[in-house]
């Protein structure tokens, strides 16, 4: 886990990964998040009752990321990559994510050996 963000209503929880996952999980109508075909035997482990994501999303960089819920829009999420992108998704209570926007807001070099720190 790289990062965990509240939408600024509570109802939202996203989780972003150092190698650019995204999952967004729905906090106050948990009805929303998929559940395994296995919830619904009554034999099953507690571990395999755990909630997957309402949506998730794969950013291209497949990088570390910092993440926000738009302001406006609670159901839009920003991601500033370390690689120097940016990248705007939009998602929907059945669970579809559409990437909105993308842009490159800083070159950012593959090989750092020749920057003076």
């Amino acid at each position: 886990v790289y990062g965990i963000v509240f939408s600024p209503d509570s109802e939202y929880v996203l989780v972003s990964s150092d190698k650019g996952t995204v999952h967004i999980f729905a906090l106050k109508d948990t009805r929303l998040n998929r559940r395994s075909t296995l919830s619904s035997m009554p034999l099953v482990n507690n571990m395999q009752l755990a909630s997957y994501a309402l949506a998730k999303f794969t950013l291209t960089a497949e990088c570390a990321c910092v993440c926000s819920f738009g302001g406006v829009d609670r159901r839009s999420v920003h991601a500033i990559c370390v690689d120097g992108t940016f990248h705007k998704y939009s998602f929907k209570n059945d669970g579809t994510c559409v990437r909105d926007n993308f842009d490159t807001f800083l070159n950012v070099p593959e090989e750092a050996d020749h920057i003076l720190l």
